[in-house]
């Protein structure tokens, strides 16, 4: 591919996530109530410009990283017993040096058991 045609395309790129990211510094959608059952969750969209993805102190290297942020979270009541299941998603693709994209991806579970009015027992990963 022609260099004019490879820069033509990452200028391209670079200005659908500049406007994606003037419009909206951060894309959210999010519906939150921690002690209502049933299934709540975020979604995030960022653009990051960071001046030093290596963290050194000389030689810093510069790139501009899209990252994408949902979360999922699901709570079941059983009588007095609860059970709360939860997601966590962190994916970042860096546009230049993309041996430096990741993903982190986080799973929990919560079980409460109310065994009496005095005793409680939480089980949770």
């Amino acid at each position: 591919m022609p260099q004019s045609v490879a820069g033509f395309r990452r200028i391209c790129s670079y200005s659908i996530l500049w406007l994606l990211c003037v419009s909206a510094p951060a894309v959210q959608a999010e519906i939150r109530d921690d002690t209502a059952p049933g299934f709540s969750g975020s979604f995030a969209l960022k653009m990051l410009s960071d001046d030093n993805i290596y963290r050194t102190e000389t030689g810093q290297t510069s790139d501009m990283a899209f990252i994408i942020a949902p979360t999922l979270e699901h709570i079941s009541v059983f009588s007095k017993h609860r059970l709360d299941l939860g997601y966590a998603g962190k994916y970042a693709m860096y546009s230049d040096y993309s041996d430096e994209s990741f993903s982190d991806t986080k799973i929990n579970g919560d079980f409460l058991l109310d065994l009496s009015t005095k005793l409680d027992l939480s089980l949770g990963t």
